[in-house]
C-alpha cells in the first residue's frame, strides 16, 4: 500500500477510496450522478440535462471521465507539493 492509499484528502473522497471503478462506472454510465457524488451539483445539473438528449450522454461522458482523471492527477500533485515542502520543512530544522 503506498502513501496515496492511506492519505486522507477533502470531501467526497471516501467514496473514491473505496473504488475507483464504481466512480469510474458512475462517470460513463451516470456522469451527473458522479458529479453529485463529488459534490459537483451545477455540473451535474448540466450533465443530467445532456444525458436527458440521447445524444448529449456520450459528452457528458466525457466530461465525466475527464474530470476524474484530473482529480486524481491534482491528489497526486499536492502529494508531491507536500513531500517537498515538508522535506524543506526537515532541512531547514537540521542545519
Amino acid at each position: 500500500m503506498n502513501q496515496l492509499d492511506t492519505m486522507p484528502t477533502g470531501p467526497g473522497t471516501s467514496f473514491e477510496k473505496d473504488s475507483g471503478i464504481t466512480l469510474a462506472f458512475l462517470a460513463i454510465a451516470f456522469p451527473w450522478l458522479y458529479f453529485f457524488v463529488r459534490r459537483k451539483f451545477v455540473p451535474g445539473l448540466a450533465c443530467l440535462v445532456l444525458q436527458c438528449m440521447l445524444v448529449g450522454w456520450l459528452p457528458a461522458s466525457v466530461w465525466a471521465m475527464k474530470h476524474l482523471i484530473n482529480a486524481r492527477w491534482e491528489k497526486k500533485k499536492q502529494l508531491l507539493i507536500d513531500a517537498v515542502e515538508s522535506s524543506r520543512r526537515w532541512n531547514l530544522y537540521t542545519c
